[in-house]
């Protein structure tokens, strides 16, 4: 079975060297995720996860626009 995609949105305020720690935390604990980070216009931090089984073509497309959409 696939791992689940885990997407993290951060705080624009956080610094890169914040970034990348939460970033190798994350990885660390949740190994078997996928872990997606983007820096995002939010006050807090945001958590979204997607799993395989819950994906057609037209939700896959929904989701590459949604992380397109966060890299702007």
């Amino acid at each position: 079975m696939a791992k689940p995609i885990f997407v993290v949105e951060t705080p624009m305020m956080q610094t890169q060297e914040e970034f990348v720690n939460t970033q190798k935390v994350l990885e660390n604990k949740l190994n078997d995720y996928h872990v997606l980070m983007v820096q995002a216009n939010v006050d807090d931090f945001n958590f979204k996860v997607f799993y395989d089984k819950d994906f057609t073509e037209i939700n896959y497309d929904e989701l590459r626009k949604l992380i397109k959409e966060k890299l702007k």
